[in-house]
């Protein structure tokens, strides 16, 4: 089956993205070059990218998913958020991707459970993704269960829920998810976490075989084990 390459920077939707290689230089051959795709930080820019239609988000994630090289994805503070819909039009591309994703941003686009649960197929079948920045999207313990459900498939080590309204029901599936212990750092900051979901976090640091180094719950990375030290460990 021939694929519809769509690399051409007239296309449409990547005049309104920076599509960069390995040297941060811009491409315009977006299938065979793209290492890192980000919007372009510029108030225009941004204000077209919130009129995009479904069809100009299925557009871009027919391109990307075809990318051979694509390493980063950030899609961070899309005026008027991500909804279900458009996730689902971005990252779920007929066929296999083909690109070695280790990081994907998504933050401040109030994607919300129903964004979580559109985006859970792609993120189950990128079980090499990294970095994963799911902050400010409004996710919810509902969305936290589905977080921890593509956890236990994947090999994500730096995960970023700040601000999400997460409680302890969230967190302790996360926590008890099969991948948990290869976390090495996590943002909670912003989840009023209070004694119930501390001692959740203290339990899970009692574990032999965490590798978590770094946890964030207030406005600062903190050393855990400086952190929790005789108090609550």
């Amino acid at each position: 089956m021939t694929r519809n390459n769509d690399s051409n920077r007239s296309d449409g939707w990547s005049n309104w993205f920076r599509c960069l290689d390995e040297d941060d230089e811009e491409v315009t051959d977006i299938v065979n070059s793209a290492v890192r795709i980000t919007l372009i930080d510029n108030a225009n820019q941004i204000e077209f990218v919130s009129s995009f239609t479904l069809q100009k988000w299925r557009e871009m994630g027919s391109t990307i998913s075809h990318c051979k090289k694509l390493q980063e994805l950030s899609l961070e503070y899309i005026p008027g958020g991500m909804n279900e819909e458009v996730v689902a039009s971005l990252f779920q591309a007929e066929g296999p991707y083909d690109f070695p994703l280790k990081m994907l941003s998504l933050e401040e686009n109030r994607l919300g459970a129903g964004g979580i649960a559109a985006l859970l197929p792609f993120l189950k079948s990128r079980g090499e993704v990294y970095n994963l920045d799911l902050s400010n999207s409004t996710l919810g313990d509902e969305g936290a269960l589905l977080i921890a459900e593509a956890l236990d498939t994947g090999r994500v080590r730096i995960l970023s829920l700040s601000s999400n309204g997460v409680t302890v029901k969230g967190l302790s599936r996360i926590l008890a998810s099969q991948h948990a212990r290869h976390l090495e750092r996590v943002g909670l900051q912003g989840n009023c976490l209070g004694r119930a979901e501390i001692d959740a976090i203290a339990q899970f640091l009692r574990r032999d075989d965490t590798s978590l180094e770094f946890l964030c719950f207030g406005d600062t990375d903190m050393d855990v084990q400086y952190r929790f030290d005789a108090d609550w460990v």
